[in-house]
């Protein structure tokens, strides 16, 4: 009978293949585990993290020949933990003080760490968790002697992927030239399995819960329907299920085809209007898609994950070679690097902070510099030597009043400082930005802009805070619509104050992706778009249909509606 199972869509596509399910490696039992003596159980210990992270290191080495940078900086961020003392120091601790064996310290230490990440008010700490659990499963083999691979067959030809949980040391042993999707019980849009799959260039469903329990394990070459762009895995398709979901995957690889022939032209419109149109990024790995689908520079470069992936504070040095890294690669080209933005739903493991009760109106983003200012002191002074590689700017995200700007040119002026001591070169002339994303940045935007660079428009918050909704919500998630008007006159005024005081203004939340929003958002004379990258042809195949001889008074129009469905009714007529 066909069953029907409804997921998170993380990695657009479609796929019609054989399926096969991964069957995690047996957990050690850790009933009654007798206690040697420490000098043994210490021994055996060392013994089994080495023999880990050889099996880690021989994963890495394959994942670098595969270019899968996603796996290899996860895996990095394995063999970092296994060699953090403080987490060493606390087993070493527990065998001694407790007289356990080690694989039962091994269990206590990771379990307690794992508990702390879940608590965490963050869904993607949450899913770090998910490795915090694997490590430690996968030392105790080590130590006890079991196999390390995974055991799983994979069939000739291509197949589906599907689990409870899949983590970066399972897929680093998947044969990728077979991968046609994946499907998983849990995770979300920013786990291990949707970085991997978008890179890769498969679909993936995730957090489908239940998976395992609608599907025939005993059965042989089962085949599956699996949508990765409306979040769908059908099992036992019936022939008329089949017929329409390869009327789809027809469709979706004509899109592409013609998107793709895209991607060397400019973004102008009909009557020749430039049109900049820039990536968001959160990775190094990232960068490939920016370039094959034609971005133009990166307009918004997330330093989070860089901190998120660390075990402790990543130091200048790290970062240095990791934003150098960046901008190389983006070869000249325009490249804006957000500064740390932490606290609210991005806490880190390693840098305690107050629990809060609404951490979106409470301590994050540049509100936390004054009380870590080396933390930001570091982070600037890596991207100014960066900066001597490429083409950078620097961009403080939540500001929202004139005190907050000053705080952050007074900073940018000791980092520099910092530097000329030390006789170490830097760009001087790095352009200094700001993110608009509340509506007293809006109403201040003058004020604000005067002694800076330029400033872009995250629409994400400024649609939450302006709505006063919390877009994570799903009570009022109905509420979060960056169409509604008042979101749309924000955006408006900020365009033009930036116009008249000739600075440059961007758009890099959701908003600047959507297609829809298009003749609007050039209407109102912004010029520069930053997206996910495979939004970009999308964007540009609109923008070159589009004409804006007469914007002045659509947009006019379109501002004057009251309503969000009115403003989507209107645009859906141009």
């Amino acid at each position: 009978m066909e069953t029907i199972l409804q997921g998170i869509a993380a990695a657009d596509g479609y796929a019609k293949s054989e399926l096969v399910v991964f069957q995690p490696q047996d957990t050690v039992e850790l009933g009654n585990v007798p206690f040697r003596n420490v000098e043994t159980e210490l021994a055996a210990l060392k013994t089994g993290t080495k023999r880990y992270v050889e099996h880690l290191q021989r994963l890495i080495d394959s994942a670098k020949e595969n270019n899968d940078e996603t796996t290899v900086d996860i895996l990095d961020a394995y063999t970092e933990i296994l060699a953090d003392e403080e987490i060493e120091n606390e087993i070493i601790a527990s065998i001694k003080n407790e007289s356990v064996a080690a694989i039962v310290a091994v269990d206590r230490i990771f379990r307690a760490t794992e508990l702390e990440m879940q608590q965490l008010d963050n869904d993607y700490a949450r899913q770090r968790s998910e490795d915090i659990k694997h490590i430690g499963q996968m030392l105790i083999r080590a130590i006890v002697g079991y196999e390390l691979n995974i055991t799983t067959e994979f069939p000739s030809n291509g197949f589906i992927l599907c689990g409870r949980e899949l983590t970066p040391a399972d897929t680093a042993q998947i044969p990728k030239d077979r991968l046609l999707g994946i499907i998983t019980e849990t995770g979300g849009k920013t786990s291990h399995v949707a970085l991997l799959a978008q890179n890769l260039g498969i679909p993936a469903v995730v957090g489908l819960q239940n998976l395992l329990d609608n599907i025939n394990i005993s059965t042989s070459k089962q085949h599956v329907l699996l949508d990765g762009c409306e979040g769908t895995v059908i099992l036992q398709p019936t022939l008329n299920s089949i017929e329409t979901f390869l009327a789809k995957q027809t469709l979706y690889k004509e899109n592409i085809r013609q998107l793709e022939t895209l991607r060397d032209l400019p973004a102008e419109t009909e009557n020749g209007k430039a049109i900049q149109l820039l990536a968001n990024i959160g990775c190094l790995d990232d960068i490939a898609p920016a370039l094959k689908w034609g971005a133009e520079g990166v307009g918004l470069f997330r330093t989070e994950f860089l901190f998120t992936q660390s075990v402790s504070m990543p130091d200048e040095e790290t970062q240095f070679a990791y934003y150098r890294r960046l901008v190389e690669e983006m070869r000249g080209k325009p490249v804006t690097i957000r500064t740390l933005d932490i606290g609210g739903d991005k806490p880190l493991a390693y840098l305690p902070l107050p629990k809060e009760q609404n951490p979106f109106l409470g301590w994050r983003a540049c509100r936390m510099y004054s009380a870590f200012p080396d933390l930001i002191l570091t982070q600037l002074r890596a991207i100014f030597r960066a900066s001597m590689f490429g083409n950078v700017r620097i961009m403080v995200p939540m500001i929202s009043s004139v005190e907050e700007v000053d705080e952050m040119l007074m900073m940018v002026t000791e980092a520099k400082s910092q530097l000329s001591k030390r006789a170490i070169e830097y760009a001087d002339s790095v352009p200094l930005g700001i993110m608009v994303e509340t509506p007293a940045a809006v109403m201040m935007i003058e004020e604000l802009l005067k002694p800076i660079d330029f400033c872009s428009i995250g629409t994400n918050d400024l649609t939450q805070y302006t709505l006063a909704v919390d877009r994570g919500n799903e009570k009022v998630a109905s509420l979060y619509d960056s169409f509604h008007p008042a979101v749309l006159r924000l955006i408006a005024q900020v365009v033009r104050a930036a116009a008249q005081l000739g600075k440059s203004v961007s758009l890099c939340g959701e908003l600047g992706g959507e297609s829809l929003a298009v003749p609007f958002l050039l209407g109102i004379g912004l010029t520069q778009f930053s997206m996910s990258p495979v939004r970009i042809p999308i964007l540009k195949q609109r923008i070159r249909n589009w004409n804006c001889q007469h914007s002045e008074s659509f947009t006019a129009e379109c501002l004057a509606l009251s309503t969000a469905s009115e403003v989507k009714q209107f645009l859906l007529q141009r």
